[in-house]
């Protein structure tokens, strides 16, 4: 056994000496929403509000000094355009023309190497306005007329507009065919190649 001798005090400080403090920087852990795109766009057009995503720790809070690099994806595997990556600035990326390419309804994931991902609400993307007619020869052998927007999807929502197209010859011959859902079918005149007329 032993005696434990007299403890000496501790030395304070000098008057004016500053408490030394701990701080302790959490790191990168994933990424945020922190302006989500509306819920409805159009298949051509950018996504609105542009989306902006934060870099975060674990308790949520954005990484200021952070400019990693963020892509943009489209759940389902759809086609996204525009800027698709974005470097991060003082922690947040936005996406100024962010455009989906086909309508249809799914989430725009963003991911940054192994940060955990971030996922919006689900985006309807609805067809853009019609701007080419095409005659097109379906697999079942019918030529159709088939109205697209700029992206290429086809513009269900044109129905009840006539359209002249132009059967090359010989003989050449203009015939009328009203759309309904984008298409028009040909089926009820030769089965010949076909320009659009004007």
């Amino acid at each position: 056994s032993s005696d434990i001798g007299p403890i000496a005090p501790s030395t304070p400080p000098p008057p004016g000496t500053p408490a030394l403090t701990t701080v302790t920087v959490a790191v990168a852990a994933g990424l945020a929403i922190r302006v989500s795109p509306s819920q409805l766009a159009v298949s051509g057009l950018p996504v609105t509000p542009p989306p902006s995503i934060a870099i975060v720790d674990s308790t949520g809070a954005t990484r200021l000094t952070d400019s990693l690099l963020i892509t943009a994806s489209l759940a389902g595997g759809g086609v996204l355009s525009g800027t698709t990556v974005v470097q991060a600035v003082n922690g947040i990326a936005t996406f100024p023309n962010l455009i989906v390419l086909r309508a249809g309804t799914g989430p725009l994931i963003f991911s940054s190497g192994a940060l955990l991902p971030a996922t919006t609400p689900p985006v309807q993307v609805t067809p853009g306005p019609a701007s080419v007619a095409t005659v097109t020869t379906l697999s079942s052998g019918e030529v159709v007329v088939v109205v697209t927007n700029a992206a290429g999807n086809i513009v269900t929502g044109v129905s009840g507009t006539s359209l002249n197209v132009t059967l090359l010859g010989p003989p050449v011959q203009v015939v009328t065919v009203v759309l309904t859902n984008g298409t028009a079918s040909l089926s009820a005149f030769t089965n010949r190649s076909s320009d659009i007329g004007p």
